[in-house]
């Protein structure tokens, strides 16, 4: 498990530095949370709040 997530924490840093991976993406979920959370209650419905992130990114596209 400890070398899996190595692996993984490499590959993760090697993205950031290629194309700013991480940081592009954290960008994107919050700035649909701060208009999910804008929205009034009846404009949204629980089970359409993270919608808007999971089509934009590419690592939760086979989620939805």
């Amino acid at each position: 498990m400890h070398n899996l997530s190595r692996r993984i924490a490499i590959a993760l840093q090697h993205e950031e530095r290629r194309c700013q991976y991480l940081t592009r993406e954290a960008k994107l979920m919050l700035a649909v949370q701060d208009e999910v959370t804008t929205m009034t209650e009846s404009e949204t419905s629980p089970s359409l709040e993270m919608c808007g992130v999971c089509p934009a990114n590419r690592i939760t596209e086979g989620v939805t």
